[in-house]
Formats: C-alpha cells, structure tokens, sequence
C-alpha cells in the first residue's frame, strides 16, 4: 500500500556476464550505489552484511559482501487515504512537548471537516 509507511526490501546482486550471482570473485566486493531514480520514495538504509562493514546504515555506498547488498526503499507518498485523512495526518505534533497535550484541528473544519479532538496527556 502506498501510504507514505511502507518499506521494500529489495536485494541487489553483482552478477556476471551469464547472470550468476559473483560470490569469490574480487568484483564480488565493489561499492554499491544506491539511488531511487523515479517514483516517490527514498533510501532508509542499506547494508551489505559484510561482518567487517561498519559503515553507517544511512550510506548511499555500500561495499558489497559475496556480491550482496540489501536495500530499505520508504514510499513518500500516501495514495491510499483520503486527502482529509492526509491534512489531519500533517497536523499531528508526536511529540507533543512530552507530558503535554495536543489538539488536532482540522484546517478545513467550516467545509465538512472534523471537530477538534483534544488528546490528553499519557499517565506518569
């Protein structure tokens, strides 16, 4: 579902020539970019699993372990839910100042949109 929530998990592999995996070979450890070219998402993290691979999961390049690397794609855009649903979404604080309140208000209230929803504070 498109709903600016989902993440992919997508698996990338160095192959050769025939379109076999390349585990041993040198090639089998080259760096990895990784870009989404179209469509609304973008890379959360990537990792190839390499014991020795400390770079940080956020990395664009990432040095490919027996010809692997492993890829978190987030969509950004929500296509699933109402436009309203959406507007309400933007307007929530989730951190709330910690121990305080929020009050959702629908920006387009006068137009057939919700009442403001008071949310108490969670108990200490």
């Amino acid at each position: 579902v498109a709903d600016g929530e989902d993440v992919a998990m997508v698996r990338v592999e160095i192959v050769d020539d025939a379109g076999q995996l390349v585990t041993q070979h040198a090639s089998a450890f080259s760096n990895v970019s990784l870009t989404v070219l179209s469509g609304a998402g973008r890379l959360l993290a990537a990792h190839s699993g390499g014991p020795a691979d400390h770079s940080p999961p956020s990395a664009a390049t990432v040095a490919a372990y027996h010809g692997l690397v492993r890829a978190l794609i987030r969509s950004t855009e929500d296509s699933s839910t109402s436009a309203q649903h959406r507007r309400l979404l933007r307007h929530i604080d989730l951190d709330s100042g910690r121990h305080g309140s929020a009050t959702i208000v629908d920006p387009v209230e006068g137009e057939g949109g919700a009442a403001a929803v008071a949310v108490p504070p969670p108990p200490i």
